[in-house]
């Protein structure tokens, strides 16, 4: 393996890597957010057939599916223990990613669309469900492995759950210090 000396790429990729976790968890839920618009935008339609009050319920009907979603996914990071439920969250989304899709699939064709126009909108809103999916486990993956890491660290030097322990500042310990004139 040959060692980089071009400071100008590390430096680069320092700051692709500082702010990957950030742009992660943005891409996690901009994808929520779509498939939110996505389910709002082809239910609405079959809702309307049956209530005059479709958006009123498609809506928030959508958001809360999305928010559940994201609590499931993340529930490992309430109490990050470094062990992963990565079954249970993988499970679910996983199943929210198929029926996704599927939902996706039943409603474009409810559209009556063109083979090439069924593909495409079917492909555009299959690749942000599919590509959320791919994210969210990852990252979650990614965060469990640093929680098991700072644990690890935390057990040898002492501290806890990557926190290093902080000692109080010197000025609050010395009570004999004066106030800033002389006196105590």
């Amino acid at each position: 393996m040959t060692n980089v000396q071009n400071s100008e790429f590390q430096s680069l990729t320092g700051a692709i890597r500082r702010r990957l976790p950030v742009g992660y968890l943005v891409g996690i839920l901009g994808s929520y957010a779509i498939n939110a618009l996505l389910i709002v935008f082809f239910l609405s339609p079959t809702l309307a057939k049956v209530t005059e009050y479709a958006l009123y319920l498609a809506v928030p009907g959508a958001i809360i599916v999305q928010y559940f979603r994201f609590l499931i996914v993340f529930t490992d990071q309430l109490f990050p223990s470094g062990r992963s439920s990565s079954w249970i969250v993988q499970g679910v989304a996983l199943a929210m990613t198929v029926w996704g899709m599927a939902e996706v699939w039943h409603l474009v064709s409810a559209m009556n669309l063109e083979s090439s126009e069924f593909w495409g909108i079917y492909g555009f809103a299959a690749s942000i469900v599919v590509a959320g999916y791919i994210l969210e486990i990852n990252y979650v993956s990614k965060t469990n492995q640093l929680t098991t890491q700072q644990m690890e660290a935390g057990n040898t030097a002492g501290h806890r759950l990557g926190k290093p322990k902080r000692s109080a500042p010197t000025e609050l310990l010395d009570l004999t210090a004066t106030n800033g004139n002389g006196h105590h």
